[in-house]
């Protein structure tokens, strides 16, 4: 979440520890590559941030 948050220029800030809170996620989208090849994106922050901002833009 840090690395989309700096990409998409939002100021944040770590709150105070949680023992509940996952230090990472990751999700495996072997399937979808196998499917969909190239649907899955690259999973870099900077191209998750520009597809979300066309998106929205879309909506708009």
């Amino acid at each position: 979440m840090a690395a989309l948050l700096d990409a998409a220029g939002i100021r944040w800030c770590y709150g105070p520890e949680n023992p509940q809170v996952l230090p990472r996620a990751a999700m495996d989208t072997a399937l979808l590559e196998t499917l969909l090849p190239g649907a899955a994106g690259a999973g870099d922050a900077e191209q998750m941030i520009a597809e979300w901002r066309r998106v929205t833009e879309m909506m708009a």
